[in-house]
């Protein structure tokens, strides 16, 4: 790990630290104002720019009446003379630890005090101000009968310490270079972060202690021992799981001193928040990606209205012997694969459940096994491990079979010219919370139990730039874009409640598994009825068509027309609600679209239903009848129609409205 530049005195109250070590102090964070010992934080005049309630208490004096105050002035007139020359080598960069030195409250007691000076530095190293930390040792002379020797003070301090400390010296070879040390002495905490014993510690070789010691240890403390400087830094402790800071200065020459604060709980927080942020991110950015694809198939479901329907319409005014018919025919081939294209777009947004059935999701592949043979490279060995009793899903399987296809798609690429596996894999499994951590989709359920279909291949894999990446509309790691491919994975597997895992690793291959809810229990799949019988039926009255398209307007008039019906049209809500008040007894229903200027039809809706309860409305949207229906929630509409429709499914849809 790399060393932490030191903060400057401005930034102090960013980095909670413990007692007796220094820093941490000028600003006002939970351990600064909470310690119980006091701590003053000084520029390199030794004027007062800090300091925590404990320092008030102790000495006598308010805040107010410290700040900007030399800090030589809180110390006992006998003892001032060698304070100035401590904090001049505390200036310099030294760190000064356990210094004996009385202190002066303002009532004029004198008192024992054991301090920490520690320079704070900037970026380069240069000193910007100095923290002391201040333990009062009155208790422990009262306990020992009277003023009792440095060593024994220093002792009992240490080994009533919260962070672990060691005292070393250096072992060097003939030439003077260090190349190990010895442990003189060590403290409880020591003992407790590395679950080693003094006695197996204490005038052993650290290379004995910890076999496996990082030669960054010898060689960084050789320095500190040999030039007197005070480093900070965060290292690994004995797990590769703990995280040290390390505070390490020189008391003597050819000694060092350390001590160890255990930061793991704080680095966890910190990762995690910096996970949470950028999942947050990747969110935010998949939502508005999302948004903008969905208003995008949106409209260009009104085109297709428009293209299709003329289409047909042109197809049964034409002779069977129209050379022409061919033509139209093509056209409506390339718009129904625009149509695709739209609800790859709508199930990257999330919104792409059409038709949604149970589904048996080892039965569904097994019906797509030719497919898939002849859709991967024939470099390519396809097989295929489908669990016993996978519950069942509630899903499109249309989308489904696109999730199967983009995946096997993106395995073969990743494989290419060489050899390679493809296998895919179906299953059940619950999301733990730790599971979900690893998911691209947020808001799924932890403990749920989760159908799945995974893909897994031996190719080229991913490195992690790669993997946070492969979800965007259009990304590729080839020359030239390919679609919306993971992309729409993505949305079919939000849209459907559902999450998506990747594994994956350069040089060995990736694997991708879509996780769907699975159904405790089978239902009966509702669908459409769409027979012959609705092609030859025909209404009668009059059909209010609203939709700010004028296209889809004159489309559907057409279509209805052809279907029996007489027909008024309305540009938008506004205009609906005024021709259904006025002819109310005359329509018998109402195809409406969601998405228009003045009054949208949920808005129209309300007020139709309003004028009359029994209002016979079929909603019409690019989006789906999932996400109508959720939002219609206790204000049930009658019927929907799916853009881009043609003539035959707008007739069935009616006869099943008007019955």
């Amino acid at each position: 790990m790399s060393n932490s530049s030191p903060p400057t005195v401005a930034s102090l109250a960013e980095r909670p630290l413990p007692d007796l070590v220094r820093a941490a102090v000028a600003g006002r964070d939970r351990y600064f104002l909470d310690a119980g010992d006091p701590i003053l934080a000084c520029d390199l005049g030794g004027r007062i720019v800090d300091l925590n309630p404990a320092a008030e208490r102790a000495y006598g004096w308010s805040r107010r009446e410290l700040l900007g105050r030399s800090a030589r002035t809180l110390v006992a007139p006998g003892d001032r003379a060698r304070h100035d020359q401590l904090m001049e080598r505390a200036r310099r960069g030294e760190t000064l630890g356990c210094i004996a030195l009385r202190q002066r409250s303002r009532d004029g007691r004198s008192w024992p005090g054991l301090l920490t000076l520690a320079p704070t530095m900037d970026a380069l190293g240069e000193p910007l101000g100095i923290t002391t930390s201040v333990k009062e040792t009155s208790a422990l002379e009262r306990a020992h009968g009277g003023p009792c020797a440095a060593e024994e003070r220093l002792r009992a301090l240490i080994d009533r310490m919260m962070e672990g400390f060691a005292l070393s010296e250096i072992i060097a070879d003939a030439k003077g270079r260090p190349v190990d040390f010895r442990y003189l002495d060590i403290n409880p905490a020591f003992e407790r972060l590395t679950g080693r014993s003094r006695d197996q510690v204490v005038g052993k070789r650290a290379s004995e202690v910890f076999p496996k010691l990082d030669p960054f240890w010898v060689e960084t403390m050789g320095q500190v021992a040999t030039s007197g400087r005070s480093l900070r830094f965060e290292r690994h402790g004995t797990r590769t799981d703990q995280f040290l800071e390390v505070l390490a200065y020189s008391p003597a020459p050819g000694q060092f001193a350390c001590l160890f604060i255990d930061i793991t709980k704080r680095k966890r927080l910190e990762e995690k928040r910096v996970d949470d942020e950028r999942r947050l991110q990747q969110a935010q950015k998949m939502e508005s990606l999302g948004v903008l694809a969905g208003g995008i198939a949106h409209d260009f479901n009104n085109l297709l209205v428009g293209v299709l329907g003329h289409a047909e319409l042109a197809l049964d005014s034409m002779a069977e012997v129209d050379p022409s018919r061919g033509n139209v025919r093509g056209i409506v081939r390339a718009a129904k694969r625009a149509s695709d294209l739209t609800r790859q777009m709508l199930a990257y947004s999330g919104r792409g459940k059409f038709e949604v059935e149970i589904l048996d999701l080892n039965a569904l592949l097994r019906g797509m096994n030719e497919l898939l043979r002849v859709s991967i490279a024939k470099t390519a060995v396809l097989k295929q491990d489908l669990a016993d009793s996978v519950p069942p899903i509630e899903a499109d399987a249309a989308q489904v079979r696109q999730v199967v296809m983009n995946l096997l798609t993106n395995a073969s690429e990743a494989i290419g010219q060489k050899s390679g596996v493809i296998s895919i894999r179906t299953g059940a499994r619950e999301l733990s919370a730790d599971d979900l951590a690893d998911c691209v989709v947020d808001g799924v359920e932890a403990g749920a139990l989760y159908s799945y279909l995974a893909v897994a291949d031996t190719g080229c894999g991913m490195d992690e730039e790669t993997r946070a990446r492969i979800f965007e509309p259009f990304f590729t790691t080839k020359f030239t874009g390919r679609g919306l491919g993971l992309a729409a994975v993505l949305g079919i597997a939000r849209g459907h409640g559902g999450t998506i895992e990747v594994r994956s690793e350069v040089g060995r291959g990736t694997e991708i598994r879509v996780l769907f809810p699975a159904r405790s229990e089978p239902l009966s799949p509702e669908r459409s009825a769409q027979g012959r019988e609705a092609q030859t039926w025909r209404g009668e009255g009059t059909v209010l068509l609203v939709d700010d398209e004028e296209t889809v307007r004159g489309v559907g008039k057409q279509f209805l027309m052809r279907a029996g019906f007489e027909v008024i049209t309305a540009v938008d809500g506004r205009e609906a609600c005024e021709i259904y008040r006025a002819r109310a007894d005359e329509i018998v229903a109402v195809v409406l679209d969601l998405t228009m200027p003045r009054m949208d039809g949920d808005a129209c809706f309300r007020e139709l239903r309003r004028m009359r309860p029994e209002v016979k409305v079929l909603l019409s949207s690019g989006y789906n009848e999932q996400e109508l229906r959720t939002r219609f929630d206790g204000r049930g509409f009658a019927g929907f129609v799916q853009k881009p429709y043609s003539g035959t499914v707008l007739r069935s849809k009616l006869r099943e409205l008007l019955g």
